[in-house]
């Protein structure tokens, strides 16, 4: 489109006619459209005189449509960006919680053995020796044969 002074409507014309448009004002739009004609036509005559109220034009909607949708787009990909971002902060964020989990189970693991003198005199070599000592106690336990019933001398008595 051309203005009245041969310059080109530029993309900020159109902006606002989609906010007119948009907007609760729809005589505005319709003055607004009617001008834009006028000058694109060149017709000097038809600015002097009364503004007709006139319906949008195909192009005009098209127009609309266009900018809409291009604006649709640009918030689309702007919202994209955040996701993206936010997926990104939750991924270091559950790394980090992995992290304090497992310092948090080697904390509980340490901490029953804190006041224990035995456990800090004690070289890994000799901790391994107590280790392999109690497996084998452990070991020989489970092997003595339990009985349900009392020995045969304290059955005598009943």
């Amino acid at each position: 489109m051309r203005a009245a002074g041969g310059h080109f409507v530029d993309l900020l014309s159109i902006n606002i006619l989609v906010d007119l448009r948009i907007s609760a004002h729809p005589y505005l739009y319709q003055y607004v459209c009617f001008v834009l004609r006028a000058s694109s036509d060149d017709t000097q005559a038809e600015l002097r005189t009364e503004p007709k109220m006139l319906e949008p034009t195909a192009q005009d909607n098209l127009l609309v449509s266009i900018t809409r949708r291009d604006w649709l787009l640009q918030e689309k990909q702007q919202l994209q960006k955040e996701i993206e971002a936010l997926q990104a902060r939750m991924s270091v964020l559950d790394a980090k919680d992995q992290q304090l989990r497992r310092e948090l189970e080697e904390q509980e693991w340490v901490l029953p053995w804190q006041g224990c003198d035995l456990m800090g005199g004690l070289s890994l070599g000799e901790l391994q020796e107590v280790s392999k000592t109690l497996q084998d106690t452990l070991a020989l336990a489970e092997q003595i044969p339990v009985r349900a019933e009392p020995p045969e001398t304290i059955r005598r008595y009943w």
